[in-house]
């Protein structure tokens, strides 16, 4: 293990912080926003790219709620 990385494998075992996750009720037949961060698949429209790219996409209806995070659009 190199040195100064025994902080960052102490933080990041703990997990993710669930007091910063928000809960959602998320419903068949609801509308949603898509919000993608760093890739974009192919089969969104690509309108540009870089910094003026939308930050949502959508809106996409809810298909099926698999569990609190898998949802088909």
């Amino acid at each position: 293990m190199a040195a100064g990385t025994g902080a960052a494998g102490v933080r990041l075992s703990g997990g993710v912080d669930d007091e910063d996750r928000l809960e959602h009720d998320t419903k068949v037949g609801d509308w949603v926003w898509l919000r993608v961060r760093h890739r974009t698949p192919l089969s969104l429209p690509t309108v540009t790219s870089g910094k003026l790219r939308p930050p949502y996409y959508g809106p996409y209806q809810v298909v099926e709620v698999v569990n609190v995070i898998i949802i088909r659009l």
